[in-house]
């Protein structure tokens, strides 16, 4: 997939940003053998997700699939 990523909203980019993290948090989980880093990832993921989605909800339900939401193309 092509295309810029278009972050407006304040809590659009604090999800886009945690999302960066990804694999740094699994290569970090996989070398100290530490699971519940990735656990603790997640957790924090389905908070932001939730706050982004409770107050971009108009957004996604103008857009025709989930990835438009993070890419223009």
């Amino acid at each position: 997939m092509e295309g810029e990523i278009l972050l407006q909203a304040e809590d659009e980019c604090m999800l886009g940003m945690h999302l960066l993290q990804f694999v740094e948090v699994v290569e970090e989980a996989c070398t100290n053998l530490l699971p519940h880093v990735v656990c603790e990832y997640l957790y924090v993921l389905s908070m932001k997700f939730t706050s982004f989605y409770s107050k971009c909800k108009n957004l996604v339900g103008l857009l025709r699939r989930p990835a438009d939401c993070f890419v223009a193309g």
